[in-house]
Order: structure tokens, then C-alpha cells, then sequence
């Protein structure tokens, strides 16, 4: 289930850079190649078998920060276009942010409860 989870964080990674952040200079940029370097490691250790070490789960913590300010924007962008009325205009960018945040969130919940 890890390793699933984990090429979906790369591959909404990959949508949410190239849907939203192709010409951005933001936080939002070294939080998705964060994502994808963590989850790319994870996949390799799974293939190989090896325990977790140290650096995964402060990778994955940073990770979990990222996931943080990610549900703080969606909720940011969900508050104002409800109440500015342009649902709309914004439902495709929080059908992706959300479980984007929702699977980096769930993938360390699985690193941290994984066995050897």
C-alpha cells in the first residue's frame, strides 16, 4: 500500500507542478520536488527490502509540513470562492490539491506504521 501511495505523491506531484506551478519561484515548488525525491526513496527501499533509516522519516516530516501549508491553501481558496461565489473557477485546483495533501498525509502515516 506504501508503494502505491507512493507513486501516486509522484504522479499528483508531477499534475500539480504542471497544472499550477510550471512559471512559480515558491515554496510550493521545492514542497513538490520534496515530494518526489521522498516518495522515490521510499519506492527504493521498499524494492530492495531495506529498513527505514533516519533520513526518510525527516524527509517524510518535511513532507508532512508541505502537506500542512497545502491544506492551508486549499482551505484559503475554498473560504474565498465560496464566498465570493466563483466555485467554479477554482474546483479543478482543489480536486487536485486536496488529495495531493490527503495522500502525502496518509503515505507517512503508512512510513511511520511500516513493519520489516
Amino acid at each position: 500500500m506504501l508503494k502505491i501511495l507512493s507513486y501516486l505523491n509522484i504522479a499528483l506531484a508531477l499534475t500539480y507542478f504542471l497544472a499550477y506551478l510550471l512559471n512559480s519561484y515558491s515554496f510550493a515548488i521545492l514542497g513538490v520536488l520534496l515530494v518526489i525525491v521522498h516518495s522515490a526513496m521510499v519506492i527504493a527501499k521498499l524494492d530492495r527490502e531495506n529498513e527505514f533509516t533516519l533520513i526518510n522519516y525527516i524527509l517524510g516530516g518535511t513532507c508532512l509540513i508541505f502537506a500542512a501549508f497545502l491544506s492551508l491553501w486549499v482551505i484559503n481558496v475554498f473560504s474565498a470562492a465560496f464566498v465570493n461565489h466563483y466555485l467554479a473557477d477554482v474546483r479543478l485546483y482543489l480536486l487536485l490539491s486536496a488529495p495531493f495533501a490527503l495522500s502525502i498525509i496518509l503515505a507517512f502515516t503508512l512510513l511511520c506504521l511500516h513493519k520489516k
